[in-house]
């Protein structure tokens, strides 16, 4: 039998969906979709509008990544010479204090046990280190820094070196600015898509069972026959005295299972305010259509409740 997947890789996911909502259209409320549509109560134009809020989400956090990666490839070619410089200056500083190196951590070099030096530091720490031990060179007379001959030796300047590190670090902030704008816009667009996805694997799965004798025809809603859907997944709820959840994405067909604990109730669509239907403990219910999207209610004050059912990621 043929199978429809839905990746989620946003671009493709959108095209898909513009695809099927522009079926959706032409079927002009006739369509094989129209049940789903009504029972679930879908505004397919809220979520083409979705579908756009999370392109134009999915377009920014592409341009600040490649920002973050332009910024820290700048930091990197900045501040690896000069954190190159700061392991050798801690040799010379250390070679000067055989007997007791602990002395070198006036410089900002964290010595373990008094003889080695750690450099296994972070970006934040190699950049407050490698000013610190600039900041310490300055303070002393021209020619009398411990450091004067290695420096004179491998043409150092002190001063151009903290010049390099406040720009790398500078470098290093944009970048991280920039993920997180990034990641940000990811999060902007990922709850964009949650009832795109939702809809797109709903559709799937109707039009699977509609057009079980002709699967090709699914292809002018947008799905490719390549595709598979991903398989139910089984999940248990807990429900706190009281509480009450909403869940998207039940397998019509399949059965929810109030597992232990006291009475719940099963209200189909957006309003857990409906009429419902009484589960008791350790009854079943097999969802029928219309289902897919159920607010569960735990009636109980006092007992804790535990609902077992097939969903869609």
């Amino acid at each position: 039998m043929s199978k429809v997947t839905v990746e989620e890789n946003v671009p493709d996911e959108v095209k898909l969906f513009k695809k099927l909502k522009a079926q959706i259209d032409l079927d002009a409320g006739t369509g094989p979709l129209q049940p789903l549509i009504v029972e679930e109560d879908v505004d397919v134009d809220a979520l083409d509008a979705l579908a756009d809020s999370a392109m134009i989400h999915h377009g920014k956090a592409d341009d600040y990544k490649v920002s973050a990666n332009i910024a820290y490839k700048e930091f990197e070619k900045k501040f690896d010479p000069s954190w190159t410089k700061i392991v050798q200056a801690g040799q010379v500083l250390k070679s000067q204090n055989p007997s007791n190196v602990s002395n070198i951590e006036i410089w900002g070099y964290d010595v373990v046990h008094g003889k080695a030096i750690n450099l296994a530091l972070t970006i934040d720490e190699k950049l407050i280190l490698a000013k610190k031990v600039w900041d310490k060179d300055a303070t002393f007379a021209p020619g009398l820094s411990p450091l004067t001959f290695w420096k004179t030796e491998n043409h150092v300047i002190g001063a151009d070196e903290l010049t390099n590190i406040a720009n790398a670090k500078s470098d290093y902030e944009l970048f991280n600015n920039k993920t997180t704008d990034s990641e940000t816009e990811t999060e902007l667009r990922n709850t964009d898509m949650e009832d795109v996805r939702i809809f797109i694997i709903q559709a799937g799965q109707s039009l699977k069972h509609t057009f079980s004798d002709n699967p090709r025809k699914m292809e002018k809603y947008g799905y490719e026959l390549t595709y598979h859907i991903s398989k139910p997944k089984l999940r248990t709820s807990t429900l706190l005295p009281l509480f009450q959840m909403k869940i998207k994405g039940l397998v019509i067909g399949k059965e929810l299972e109030n597992t232990t604990g006291g009475s719940i109730k099963l209200v189909k669509g957006n309003d857990p305010l409906g009429a419902g239907i009484i589960i008791l403990a350790g009854q079943k219910f097999t969802l029928l259509a219309g289902y897919s999207t159920s607010w569960i209610i735990n009636l109980s004050a006092e007992i804790t409740a535990k609902v077992s059912y097939y969903y869609h990621l």
